[in-house]
């Protein structure tokens, strides 16, 4: 299987970095930076650059919330069809509310998913596959979603070791999210 990440952060690498160390599926991935892609490549976190949306079986949107919903609009035709696409971000109602029905129109397992880890630090050099360990893993499961879709994300969730996997509606993460996120701001 092929398996492609958009946007090589922290969390987007880590999951490049996952792939590798849990699976044996190629991985490929792209972002905007041609360095961090060169980077990337040099330290093994991916076996090829990503540069056509055809070609994975599953694709993982790794890219701040707008330009999370930007990627999945603009390119929605350039996706194989029967192909899973998962976003990972920490928004999930505005996301779902503009590409669920435009997904399933073109034949293509969309996927809201949120994992919950993260470091003090950014960018795929901190890259670590380790964070996913003691956290938790969110599915945010839709009407138009596909029980091969779903059980995909919990199935990787497995086994890239999350020790928790839930899944929650979009008001229910979002608000939970909202929440948590504020009170770490106010912690701080």
């Amino acid at each position: 299987m092929k398996i492609a990440v958009v946007g090589m952060g922290l969390i987007g690498g880590s999951l490049c970095r996952a792939f590798h160390h849990y699976t044996p599926h190629k991985v490929l991935g792209t972002t905007r930076n041609h360095k961090t892609v060169e980077f990337a490549l040099s330290v093994g976190a991916i076996d090829e650059e990503l540069t056509d949306l055809r070609e994975p079986d599953v694709t993982f949107i790794a890219l701040p919330p707008q330009a999370t919903l930007d990627y999945l609009t603009s390119h929605v035709e350039d996706f194989r069809p029967g192909s899973i696409v998962a976003d990972i971000c920490g928004v999930k109602a505005p996301i779902v509310s503009a590409v669920d029905q435009l997904y399933y129109d073109h034949g293509i397992h969309y996927v809201g998913t949120h994992p919950m880890a993260g470091k003090e630090v950014s960018g795929v050099e901190h890259a670590d596959c380790a964070i996913f360990k003691p956290a938790n893993f969110i599915i945010v499961p839709t009407e138009k979603n596909t029980p091969r879709g779903l059980a995909f994300a919990r199935g990787l969730a497995e086994t890239l070791g999350f020790a928790h996997i839930t899944q929650l509606t979009c008001a229910e993460h979002d608000r939970m999210i909202g929440y948590v996120s504020q009170l770490t701001h106010a912690i701080a």
